[in-house]
Protein backbone atom coordinates (compact mmCIF):
# COMPACT_ATOMS: atom_id res chain seq x y z
CA UNK A 1 0.00 0.00 0.00
CA UNK A 2 0.90 4.01 -0.43
CA UNK A 3 1.07 5.96 2.15
CA UNK A 4 -2.09 7.63 0.45
CA UNK A 5 -3.67 4.58 0.65
CA UNK A 6 -3.13 3.74 4.42
CA UNK A 7 -4.37 7.45 5.35
CA UNK A 8 -7.12 6.61 3.67
CA UNK A 9 -7.81 3.53 4.76
CA UNK A 10 -7.18 4.92 8.57
CA UNK A 11 -9.70 7.66 7.97
CA UNK A 12 -12.07 5.15 6.73
CA UNK A 13 -11.52 3.03 10.38
CA UNK A 14 -11.84 6.08 12.20
CA UNK A 15 -15.06 6.79 10.57
CA UNK A 16 -16.57 3.60 11.37
CA UNK A 17 -15.33 3.76 15.11
CA UNK A 18 -17.91 6.48 15.24
CA UNK A 19 -20.31 4.16 15.56
CA UNK A 20 -19.40 3.60 18.88
CA UNK A 21 -20.98 6.58 19.97
CA UNK A 22 -24.76 5.59 20.02
CA UNK A 23 -24.28 3.13 22.79
CA UNK A 24 -21.55 4.77 25.71
CA UNK A 25 -22.37 3.05 28.33
CA UNK A 26 -19.31 0.95 28.18
CA UNK A 27 -15.67 3.04 28.56
CA UNK A 28 -14.78 0.52 25.76
CA UNK A 29 -17.36 2.53 23.75
CA UNK A 30 -16.72 5.91 24.94
CA UNK A 31 -13.39 5.34 23.99
CA UNK A 32 -13.68 4.21 20.43
CA UNK A 33 -15.76 7.29 19.75
CA UNK A 34 -13.66 9.83 21.22
CA UNK A 35 -10.48 8.95 20.12
CA UNK A 36 -12.27 8.43 16.50
CA UNK A 37 -13.42 12.18 16.41
CA UNK A 38 -9.84 13.21 17.95
CA UNK A 39 -8.08 11.48 15.14
CA UNK A 40 -10.09 13.26 12.55
CA UNK A 41 -10.27 16.42 13.97
CA UNK A 42 -6.38 16.36 14.22
CA UNK A 43 -6.79 15.92 10.33
CA UNK A 44 -8.43 19.41 10.08
CA UNK A 45 -10.30 20.70 7.20
CA UNK A 46 -8.20 18.68 4.75
CA UNK A 47 -10.21 15.78 4.85
CA UNK A 48 -13.55 17.84 4.97
CA UNK A 49 -15.02 16.62 1.45
CA UNK A 50 -14.44 12.65 3.08
CA UNK A 51 -16.10 13.68 5.57
CA UNK A 52 -19.04 15.58 4.15
CA UNK A 53 -19.39 12.35 1.92
CA UNK A 54 -19.72 9.78 4.67
CA UNK A 55 -22.20 12.39 6.69
CA UNK A 56 -24.49 12.29 3.11
CA UNK A 57 -24.62 8.23 2.90
CA UNK A 58 -23.98 6.70 6.24
CA UNK A 59 -26.56 5.06 7.40
CA UNK A 60 -25.67 4.87 10.78
CA UNK A 61 -26.54 7.55 12.69
CA UNK A 62 -23.81 7.54 15.60
CA UNK A 63 -21.66 7.96 12.36
CA UNK A 64 -23.35 10.97 11.18
CA UNK A 65 -23.04 12.30 14.51
CA UNK A 66 -19.61 11.97 15.28
CA UNK A 67 -19.23 14.07 11.98
CA UNK A 68 -21.00 16.58 12.87
CA UNK A 69 -19.15 16.68 16.07
CA UNK A 70 -16.03 16.52 14.04
CA UNK A 71 -17.47 19.71 11.24
CA UNK A 72 -17.86 21.40 14.33
CA UNK A 73 -14.31 21.63 14.80
CA UNK A 74 -13.13 21.69 11.30
CA UNK A 75 -15.75 22.46 8.79
CA UNK A 76 -15.55 25.28 6.60
CA UNK A 77 -17.84 27.34 4.73
CA UNK A 78 -18.56 24.33 2.25
CA UNK A 79 -20.02 22.21 5.25
CA UNK A 80 -23.32 24.76 5.78
CA UNK A 81 -25.44 23.19 3.01
CA UNK A 82 -24.04 19.87 4.33
CA UNK A 83 -25.14 20.47 7.96
CA UNK A 84 -28.65 21.93 6.65
CA UNK A 85 -29.37 18.70 4.86
CA UNK A 86 -29.29 16.97 8.54
CA UNK A 87 -31.71 19.25 9.81
CA UNK A 88 -34.78 16.51 9.45
CA UNK A 89 -32.58 13.55 9.82
CA UNK A 90 -34.93 10.35 11.04
CA UNK A 91 -32.86 10.43 14.34
CA UNK A 92 -33.43 13.98 16.09
CA UNK A 93 -30.71 13.77 17.57
CA UNK A 94 -28.39 14.60 15.01
CA UNK A 95 -30.71 17.15 13.73
CA UNK A 96 -30.24 18.54 17.20
CA UNK A 97 -26.34 18.47 16.76
CA UNK A 98 -26.64 19.84 12.97
CA UNK A 99 -28.71 22.72 14.41
CA UNK A 100 -26.31 23.90 17.49
CA UNK A 101 -23.49 23.23 14.83
CA UNK A 102 -24.81 25.55 12.67
CA UNK A 103 -25.68 28.11 15.27
CA UNK A 104 -22.02 28.13 16.17
CA UNK A 105 -20.03 28.30 13.06
CA UNK A 106 -22.54 31.18 11.84
CA UNK A 107 -23.01 33.04 15.05
CA UNK A 108 -27.14 32.79 13.74
CA UNK A 109 -30.24 30.73 15.29
CA UNK A 110 -33.79 29.74 13.34
CA UNK A 111 -35.49 28.51 16.18
CA UNK A 112 -36.67 31.75 18.62
CA UNK A 113 -35.39 31.32 22.51
CA UNK A 114 -37.29 29.23 24.87
CA UNK A 115 -40.66 32.08 26.02
CA UNK A 116 -40.33 33.54 23.00
CA UNK A 117 -42.94 34.28 19.99
CA UNK A 118 -43.07 32.38 17.06
CA UNK A 119 -40.45 33.65 14.65
CA UNK A 120 -41.04 35.35 11.15
CA UNK A 121 -40.07 31.92 9.71
CA UNK A 122 -42.77 30.98 11.33
CA UNK A 123 -40.58 28.04 13.94
CA UNK A 124 -41.87 28.47 17.48
CA UNK A 125 -39.75 27.68 19.97
CA UNK A 126 -38.46 24.31 21.40
CA UNK A 127 -40.74 23.94 24.32
CA UNK A 128 -39.64 23.74 27.97
CA UNK A 129 -39.63 20.57 30.56
CA UNK A 130 -41.47 20.52 33.26
CA UNK A 131 -40.17 21.89 36.21
CA UNK A 132 -40.47 18.28 37.88
CA UNK A 133 -38.71 16.42 35.28
CA UNK A 134 -35.54 16.37 36.48
CA UNK A 135 -34.46 13.39 33.72
CA UNK A 136 -31.12 13.88 32.15
CA UNK A 137 -32.73 13.38 28.87
CA UNK A 138 -35.58 15.73 29.36
CA UNK A 139 -34.70 18.75 27.16
CA UNK A 140 -33.33 16.09 24.57
CA UNK A 141 -37.49 14.63 24.72
CA UNK A 142 -38.60 18.54 24.34
CA UNK A 143 -36.04 18.80 20.95
CA UNK A 144 -37.63 15.24 19.39
CA UNK A 145 -41.28 16.44 20.13
CA UNK A 146 -40.29 20.12 18.63
CA UNK A 147 -38.55 18.27 15.84
CA UNK A 148 -41.37 15.79 14.62
CA UNK A 149 -43.36 18.75 14.15
CA UNK A 150 -40.68 20.94 12.82
CA UNK A 151 -38.07 19.46 11.31
CA UNK A 152 -38.78 20.12 7.55
CA UNK A 153 -39.47 24.02 7.77
CA UNK A 154 -36.24 24.35 10.04
CA UNK A 155 -34.65 23.44 6.98
CA UNK A 156 -36.23 25.26 4.82
CA UNK A 157 -35.81 28.32 7.11
CA UNK A 158 -31.94 27.52 7.06
CA UNK A 159 -32.01 27.18 3.88
CA UNK A 160 -33.56 30.72 2.78
CA UNK A 161 -31.67 32.35 5.67
CA UNK A 162 -28.03 30.63 4.41
CA UNK A 163 -29.01 31.30 0.81
CA UNK A 164 -29.49 35.41 1.57
CA UNK A 165 -26.76 35.35 4.11
CA UNK A 166 -23.67 33.51 2.74
CA UNK A 167 -21.83 36.15 1.28
CA UNK A 168 -21.71 37.83 4.37
CA UNK A 169 -21.15 35.46 7.37
CA UNK A 170 -17.77 34.61 8.60
CA UNK A 171 -17.36 30.91 9.51
CA UNK A 172 -15.86 29.95 12.91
Amino acid sequence: KTPVEDERAQIARDVAALAAGKDQTTAENSKAYDDAIAALIRRGSTIETTLIDNLRRSDDWGVRLGLIEVLMATGTRASVDHLIFCLDDDTPLVALRANTTLQEMTNHNEIPPVGGATGSNGLPPVGVRAAKDLALDAELRQWVTWHQQHAKALRVAWTSWWSANKDQITIK
